[in-house]
């Protein structure tokens, strides 16, 4: 059978590799002298001006990438179920992003390191060792209000003007402290106390005391252990009284006592006949009182015969500023 005639305004030009040629299509399918529409393993190629069904070679794919190179190292990348490249096989942008905390005085930073200064993030975008400051022109930047804690200590990373309250227990506190953080302050206690609920409590007595007995703590009186270092005011006082040992006119001290740097302040009455007595008080502000000592009354008398009893000793203890 000799090929069909191809009308030229109709005809389907190929590229082969001895230059153009028409395609026809020829057919039905199992007419003897026309080829197979399509023969598996097999493409449609020019070859000696003629369409013909030619093997796929290795050359002819030369350059195409293997599907086991699909999103592996020196491959080619893949997509994801949105038709986009995966994060994980996109190279990183810019520097990287590392958080360093809290940022101490003169420490070296780079680009892309991040930290924090009186609660505010800031990202370093040039090498430098001095203290973050808001960009040029800027905004100025304010710190987020953190909540107030409530709790056993105070928070260990406040932020300039940020407040807690400070409790010796969750469940039943003795005493409510609220404190505001000082940036500022040149002290080494920056937290200021603020306002709240001081601790107090009341009790003891010690009687026959005369100036041998020497100075004496008020025996089941008040006890109140400092949370933390800092500066605390603090009433005490007691009941004093001579209990009819009367050897002449003489003066009865009662203290505030720490169990650490010893007596903080003093107060007195002077008995000038048997029986004479009196309830004495009085407040103090004591500096740099160390943390876990005992804040208690201490007694004594500086007379060899008179003697005194000392009873309803009372004890407050509320702080100025801490640590």
């Amino acid at each position: 059978m000799s090929p069909p005639v191809i009308d030229p305004a109709r005809a389907v030009r190929i590229k082969t590799s001895t230059g153009w040629a028409n395609l026809a299509i020829q057919g039905p399918p199992g007419v003897p002298g026309y080829p197979t529409p399509v023969v598996n393993g097999q493409w449609l190629k020019g070859s000696g001006g003629a369409v013909v069904w030619s093997a796929i070679a290795v050359a002819d794919v030369s350059g195409a990438e293997a599907t086991a190179n699909k999103g592996a190292n020196n491959g080619y990348a893949s997509l994801d179920s949105g038709g986009k490249v995966p994060l994980s096989q996109l190279p990183p942008v810019g520097a990287d992003l590392i958080y360093q905390g809290d940022f101490p005085a003169g420490t070296p930073y780079t680009d892309g390191e991040i930290v924090v200064s009186n609660g505010i993030a800031y990202l370093c975008v040039t090498p430098t060792s001095a203290a973050p400051t808001a960009w040029p022109g800027g905004p100025t930047p304010t710190p987020p209000a953190p909540a107030v804690s409530y709790g056993t200590t105070l928070p260990a990373s406040p932020a300039d003007a940020q407040e807690a309250i400070l409790v010796d227990s969750i469940t039943n506190p003795s005493y409510q402290w609220r404190f505001r953080y000082n940036a500022g302050s040149t002290s080494a206690y920056k937290w200021e106390y603020v306002g709240g609920i001081p601790w107090s409590n009341a009790g003891g007595s010690t009687n026959g005391v005369v100036s041998a007995s020497g100075t004496l703590v008020l025996s089941g009186g008040p006890s109140f252990t400092i949370p933390r270092t800092g500066d605390y005011f603090v009433g005490w006082g007691a009941f004093a009284c001579n209990n009819g040992t009367f050897g002449g006119a003489y003066t009865a001290f009662v203290y505030v006592n720490y169990s650490v740097q010893g007596n903080g302040g003093q107060v007195a009455i002077q008995p000038g006949v048997a029986w004479d007595g009196a309830s004495v008080y009085a407040q103090v502000r004591n500096a740099a009182i160390s943390s876990g000592q005992q804040v208690r009354i201490s007694i004594s008398s500086n007379h060899a015969t008179s003697q005194t009893n000392f009873s309803s000793g009372f004890l407050v203890v509320e702080p100025a500023r801490v640590s």
